[in-house]
């Protein structure tokens, strides 16, 4: 055999990521309002002709985040929660 062998890998365990069902929920005009997947949830707020403007995000119902659409810009807020080991 002339140069370095290549290696032989052999797969040994395959793990599947368990799957989380989402729930979501539309408005009367068929827009996204809450998407839920197991304890984390988005929460939009529409405006005139249907425009998004508040995208909320909660993990374990504290509110993590807010993205607001104003125009051509976007306002994210961002919450930080200090704890005994922050």
């Amino acid at each position: 055999m002339i140069g370095n062998p290549v290696p032989f890998f052999r797969l040994t365990e395959v793990l599947f990521k368990k799957e989380v069902a989402q729930d979501i929920d539309y408005s009367s005009f068929n827009k996204v309002t809450r998407i839920t997947e197991g304890s984390n949830e988005v929460r939009f707020t529409y405006g005139p002709e249907y425009a998004r403007k508040i995208m909320e995000r909660y993990e374990n119902s504290i509110l993590v985040s807010t993205k607001t659409d104003v125009g051509l810009y976007e306002k994210l807020q961002i919450l930080y929660l200090y704890g005994p080991r922050a």
